[in-house]
């Protein structure tokens, strides 16, 4: 029985995990298909079959809630709707396909050319960015305030350092390329 609850109930957020492994899936399956190891139109067809399924299940996990929590809809702007101070921000709401699109702010990028933004034309902040939240879980962290900051900002800090060493050796690679000697 608990089996089926767990199978039956919506997942709360958007397993990227899963999202990679089907990307992978896809790749490896499509390398089986083009390679001509397969002569067999029935291997071609279950491998066919795997891509259909994994193609399905990517875009299942785009169209899932990206926030991993359930919070009241009622102050949450509606994604496509106009900007508003009383609304909060469609952050709390949105899809993964929402978010790496940014379609959600287009109403607002659409007031830009018109005229300036107002306070009145912005959304109140997210739930997870609000101050008081905020605040309060850096409280919570125990230790020193250096140790602190760097757990609260451990992602953004190792996300900032992988793009940063990825341009740098992008730029190095790009540079040895243009020459003949590095």
């Amino acid at each position: 029985m608990l089996i089926l609850i767990i199978l039956w109930t919506r997942p709360r957020s958007c397993p990227t995990v899963w999202l990679i492994f089907y990307a992978l899936e896809i790749a490896i399956e499509t390398s089986f298909i083009t390679s001509g190891v397969a002569k067999d139109k029935l291997y071609i067809f279950a491998h066919g079959i795997v891509v259909f399924a994994s193609c399905a299940s990517i875009f299942v996990i785009f169209s899932m809630p990206l926030t991993p929590f359930n919070l009241s809809s009622d102050q949450v702007s509606v994604v496509g709707s106009v900007p508003s101070h009383r609304h909060r921000s469609p952050e709390d709401n949105l899809t993964l396909w929402q978010f790496l699109t940014v379609s959600w702010l287009a109403p607002m990028l659409a007031i830009g050319p018109q005229r300036s933004l107002n306070e009145e034309d912005v959304w109140m902040l997210a739930y997870q960015f609000q101050h008081t939240r905020l605040h309060e879980h850096f409280r919570r962290l125990q230790g020193s305030v250096l140790s602190r900051v760097l757990t609260a900002n451990i992602i953004d800090l190792l996300m900032v350092s992988l793009i940063g060493i990825l341009r740098l050796v992008g730029g190095q690679y790009l540079q040895c390329s243009s020459f003949s000697v590095c």
